[in-house]
């Protein structure tokens, strides 16, 4: 008969003899880059004992409450390290796979939601794609970053709700912190400067790098506290959340991010219109007219966009010229340099369809691409050389990923959203209580304003934006599935 003990024991001791021999071993393998592999062995390490001692939930809990707040710091190399998100970010990796290996129930309840399966092959497309690059360390470097923010925030947040019991509440009261922080902060940087929208780059530094980043990560929030109440009708204090919600619009409003005020107006066009009753299919119907309508009015639209005399660039310009200037292709340089980018990246995606110029690379590969009759005084030439607030990348996710990951990268995005759409109509038709569904609305909200957003800019690879915005999918995904199992019990 088998001594179970005995062969517990022996395994303990190979396990500890294995530790000790691993980083000898990974410093013969990787050389150079041993001192990389030891961290990623320890990082592993402490992932295990954080699981087993069940500590993820304060795991996830403490970076997300620092995740807005994260500084970059200079490393070895060139590169940059996000301080503290990215190193909790890579604990929390690592504990999430592990929670869900060993509770094999739920991973299969998220890998069987169309949801989940459209971020794999995401995910998968990244990798194919990452295969064929010239610039291997950039688009291994770009897969690993993003990869590693979507399974962490995705899967933290599903493990948090269902094995943890966390309120999805909790996740937006633990950040009203630093929200109401960030509200503040935004009119205390740019009061010496009269809130000037010239200064509008300034509002969220050392913490954010543009105002634009700045205003797609508060977004994420607004909808959330401003509609408190709806989720939450039993607290006495419901008007302080709204009053965040509140002091979040100020400050949307004076960061002159165009893309937020255009995505936060159709996030609440959106709202009001599912509380009026509408459907999927009225909102298709909805699409299909203002379709119609833009092309029966071409030729109105098109001079529109020509004698705009608006711009966002006039130094003494004030919010009402920023948001007029919407329309100017004509003078305003900011939106002739992201038609520039959006050329490029369209040219690039016609040459390398299937497999585009590898992931991360755009910034390196688009400059052949440009066209000395469309560039402008803020293009650049040297992707090495940049002036601050003159880089930047496709300036659109859809265009982004169709110009490094080719057409299925495209495909899979424009999928995500109609997946996204589509789930929170099921969420909503669903019996799941009223709370749930209120809940699953502001949710949805706040991915809709990227879902806009993200046709003028692209920060999936910001460590703060690209969390905030993965834990709220988590969410949604979490409801889902919740509401997939109501149907099935009735």
């Amino acid at each position: 008969m088998l001594d179970f003990t005995r062969i517990i024991k022996q395994s303990e001791r190979f396990a500890v003899l294995t530790a000790l021999f691993i980083p000898l071993i990974l410093i013969a393998f990787f050389k150079q880059n041993s001192i990389a592999a030891i961290l990623l062995f320890l990082t592993f390490c402490v992932s295990f004992l954080i699981q087993r001692l069940g500590l993820t939930k304060g795991l996830f809990l403490l970076l997300l409450a620092t995740t807005l707040f994260g500084l970059d710091f200079p490393l070895l190399g060139g590169s940059e390290i996000t301080l503290p998100s990215e190193p909790l970010v890579a604990l929390l990796f690592f504990t999430v796979l592990l929670e869900f290996y060993f509770d094999k129930e739920q991973l299969y309840k998220v890998l069987k939601h169309p949801i989940a399966l459209n971020l794999m092959t995401l995910m998968l497309v990244w990798i194919i794609s990452s295969l064929f690059s010239s610039m291997v360390l950039v688009s291994f470097k770009y897969l690993i970053v993003n990869c590693v923010f979507l399974v962490s925030a995705v899967g933290g947040t599903y493990i948090l709700l269902t094995k943890y019991n966390l309120n999805f509440r909790t996740i937006y009261l633990i950040s009203s912190v630093a929200v109401l922080f960030f509200s503040f902060f935004s009119v205390y940087n740019l009061l010496p400067y009269q809130f000037n929208p010239g200064a509008a780059p300034l509002i969220g530094k050392p913490f954010f790098k543009d105002h634009t980043v700045f205003s797609a990560s508060l977004s994420l929030f607004v909808f959330p506290f401003l509609l408190w109440p709806l989720y939450n009708p039993k607290s006495p204090r419901n008007y302080l959340f709204t009053s965040i919600g509140i002091l979040l619009l100020i400050s949307l409003f004076i960061s002159s991010s165009r893309a937020a005020w255009i995505s936060i107006i159709i996030s609440s066009l959106f709202i009001g219109f599912v509380y009026l009753g509408g459907r999927l299919k009225h909102l298709l119907f909805i699409g299909i007219g203002i379709f119609l309508l833009i092309w029966l009015n071409q030729k109105s639209i098109e001079s529109t966009f020509l004698v705009n005399p608006y711009s966002s660039n006039e130094l003494g310009g004030n919010l009402q010229d920023q948001a007029l200037s919407v329309t100017n292709v004509n003078s305003d340089v900011s939106n002739i340099e992201r038609l520039n980018r959006w050329r490029c990246a369209l040219r690039m995606g016609m040459d390398r369809p299937l497999t585009g110029f590898w992931p991360g690379t755009y910034q390196f590969q688009y400059l052949v691409y440009q066209r000395e009759a469309e560039m402008t005084y803020i293009s650049v030439t040297d992707p090495f050389n940049t002036v601050l607030g003159r880089g930047g990348s496709a300036h659109s996710e859809y265009l982004l990923l169709l110009s490094e990951s080719g057409i299925f990268g495209l495909i899979c995005w424009i999928s995500l959203q109609i997946l996204l759409l589509i789930t929170f109509f099921q969420i909503w038709n669903s019996s799941l209580p009223t709370i749930e569904k209120n809940l699953s609305l502001v949710i949805y909200a706040s991915l809709l304003t990227y879902t806009i957003h993200s046709l003028f800019n692209n920060y999936l690879g910001n460590a703060a934006f690209s969390l905030t915005y993965w834990m709220a999918f988590g969410g949604l995904l979490y409801f889902a599935i919740r509401a997939k199992e109501a149907h099935l019990h009735e």
